[in-house]
């Protein structure tokens, strides 16, 4: 009796639990939180740094090419929420494979923050030396703004 009770608790707690995941982490919100130059967001910042023609040109052409990799990689991500959502409310998956699932998608994640950084840096190259500045300190207020949503 005792363990069917305590399974029947765990099994509730998963589907708390994978409920909060889908719903603090669907893939939307992990696509535009880790987008730093969307369509409307390139005429932002074409506008806020005044670029020239050739740099915005060189921009879009790197926001296109980060976009394509980065959607790659939110759509591996969302599978692998997907998959640990099932997980969790089957009585069958086992602890190890529930982390697997989670070290997955950490890896995943960090891939794309490493794919985020490289496209900065990337972004960076093409800017002046005053343009670098107010974008450096675009993108350090725009994180410290997500963090706070977070919280």
């Amino acid at each position: 009796m005792k363990k069917r009770l305590f399974l029947g608790v765990v099994l509730l707690l998963a589907g708390a639990i994978s409920f909060l995941v889908f719903n603090r982490f669907p893939c939307e919100k992990v696509s535009k939180l880790y987008s730093t130059c969307r369509h409307s967001e390139s005429r932002f910042l074409n506008n806020y740094l005044k670029l020239a023609e050739s740099q915005r040109k060189k921009v879009e052409d790197l926001e296109k090419s980060f976009s394509e990799k980065k959607r790659a990689l939110c759509d591996q991500i969302c599978d692998k929420r997907n998959r640990l959502s099932r997980l969790l409310t089957e009585a069958s998956a086992g602890r190890r494979e529930i982390d697997r699932k989670v070290e997955e998608i950490n890896s995943l994640q960090g891939e794309l923050e490493k794919g985020v950084i490289d496209h900065i840096f990337e972004v960076k190259a093409i800017l002046t030396p005053e343009q670098q500045d107010k974008f450096l300190s675009l993108i350090a207020k725009e994180l410290c703004r997500n963090n706070m949503r977070g919280r």
